[in-house]
This record gives C-alpha cells, sequence and structure tokens, in this order.
C-alpha cells in the first residue's frame, strides 16, 4: 500500500496516516482478543511519533481496560512514544497473594 494504512476496526473510526517504524506486539490471556487473526505475536506499522495509546486504538482496546504496558522489558504508561524495533507487551494485571 505504499506505506500507507487505514487503521481502525468497526468500532472506532479508522484514519489514514503515513507509517514509518514497525514494532512488535504481544498479547498475552484476556488481552488476545484484540490480537489481529487470533495471533498473539504480530507487528504493526506505525506512523513516526505512535505512542502506545496509539498501538490500543488500532487494536480497538476499550480505554477503560485495566492491563499492564510493557516496552522493551519496563512499564510503560499509554502515552509512552514507541521508536523502531520496539516491543510492546500487554497482559492483564496480576492479583494474589
Amino acid at each position: 500500500m505504499n506505506g500507507w494504512e487505514a487503521w481502525g476496526c468497526n468500532k472506532c473510526v479508522g484514519v489514514f496516516k503515513r507509517w514509518q517504524m514497525e514494532i512488535s506486539v504481544r498479547l498475552y490471556e484476556s488481552m488476545k482478543q484484540y490480537a489481529p487473526q487470533g495471533r498473539h505475536a504480530f507487528t504493526i506499522n506505525l506512523h513516526d511519533a505512535a505512542t502506545v495509546d496509539d498501538v490500543l486504538k488500532k487494536l480497538c482496546i476499550p480505554e477503560k481496560t485495566a492491563m499492564v504496558v510493557l516496552v522493551n522489558g519496563r512499564r510503560a504508561a499509554k502515552e509512552a512514544p514507541l521508536e523502531e524495533a520496539s516491543t510492546l507487551v500487554l497482559y492483564p494485571p496480576v492479583s494474589g497473594g
């Protein structure tokens, strides 16, 4: 598609952005339901100023969903910027004793 990608899902408004980087995404446990084509590990093309929140919107993960976010093995906020070749991991909160 010449570097252009439509993103969003039926519940989200799709927008067109110029993608300039690729990241790896891994979803675990209940977060797997948001994986494209049922794959828990995949890559996504993003625009160069993308954040974790951009990926969450692209995957149509509801804003109120509780989750642990790791970028390159470190906890990150939804506003955290992403860089080329970053690895984003999402999993539900763990509790217990």
